[in-house]
């Protein structure tokens, strides 16, 4: 008997492939899912890898290439996971320190879902 004989469809499987979009033996990994290209994957975060596709890189305006030079060089180099910005008093009314875990970043190259201390630097 193969495990796909065994396997019980319940309801909540249904519903959890039709959120997906896919067949329960698609969500189940016993069906391939066809029609995603390798473009349409999301670019994943690694650390010390690069935040967009390489051959994207050249392509980025100055100050974002500078920022991706300076990641690239800092993650090849030390083990922080972040970096803190300074924000001065005019802005918050106080001195404030905001942390931005360089997975952030990679939200801000691919212009993804922001974290709200990257929004909040780059409002400042």
């Amino acid at each position: 008997m193969s495990t796909a004989d065994r396997l019980v469809i319940t309801d909540d499987l249904r519903r959890q492939a039709k959120e997906a979009g896919v067949t329960v033996e698609q969500l189940l990994g016993l069906e391939g899912i066809s029609g995603i290209t390798e473009e349409e994957v999301k670019w994943q975060y690694v650390r010390g890898k690069p935040l967009i596709k390489p051959d994207e890189v050249k392509f980025l305006p100055t100050r974002m290439y500078d920022l991706h030079t300076w990641y690239m060089q800092k993650t090849a180099n030390t083990n922080e996971e972040s970096l803190m910005v300074k924000v001065k008093k005019r802005y918050y009314f106080h001195k404030k320190d905001v942390w931005i875990h360089y997975s952030e970043l990679l939200q801000l190259f691919n212009q993804d879902a922001l974290d709200k201390s990257i929004v909040s630097c780059y409002c400042l």
